[in-house]
């Protein structure tokens, strides 16, 4: 073991190491939650994802695209439960006032089943757009990497410090040893 090597040990040479040490577990702690942080997002975004696509396809993929929204409203069972109460309304009403044999009765029967289908219709694309908006925690994410950046730069820092502080001290402790060898002879 060589003088200088051994005069770092004894004034505190090792501790770049646990320096080193210290932030390489900080950095681990960060990239824990960075993966903890992604992986809760990962769904969000993949939903959000999927619902841009079909506010997108409804808005800008044309009258086609529209009438699909139109037609699966149409074909969900919600469409028949809602068409089914509104018509038994519909009729228990013109019953109970003697409008059955009016004229009224049949465009409100008409008018309901576009008002269901508007609803239903209406209703999906809200939901969509609860999708499209999800609360991610991208400021979070960005923070946690630029606190891994801050970690990682500040051990480099604290590790070339340090080397740099050793190797003053043993360029004193030499130039002391030599200045007493030179006033010795």
């Amino acid at each position: 073991m060589g003088l200088f090597s051994s005069i770092g040990k004894l004034l505190g040479g090792d501790s770049s190491k646990y320096i080193q040490q210290g932030k390489e577990q900080e950095l681990a702690f960060q990239r824990e939650a960075l993966d903890y942080q992604k992986g809760i997002d990962a769904p969000l975004i993949d939903y959000r994802n999927q619902a841009l696509g079909q506010l997108s396809d409804y808005y800008m993929g044309g009258p086609e695209a529209q009438q699909q929204f139109y037609d699966n409203a149409m074909n969900s069972p919600a469409y028949q439960n809602y068409m089914q109460q509104g018509e038994e309304s519909i009729l228990r009403n013109a019953a109970a006032t003697g409008g059955l044999r009016g004229g009224a009765t049949n465009p409100a029967l008409a008018l309901n089943q576009f008002n269901v289908a508007q609803g239903l219709v209406d209703r999906n694309l809200q939901g969509l757009n609860s999708f499209a908006n999800p609360n991610l925690n991208t400021g979070g994410i960005a923070n946690t990497l630029g606190n891994m950046g801050i970690a990682s730069r500040n051990a480099a820092l604290a590790q070339g410090q340090n080397q740099q502080n050793l190797a003053g001290i043993g360029l004193n402790i030499f130039g002391t040893a030599a200045s007493a060898a030179m006033q010795g002879q």
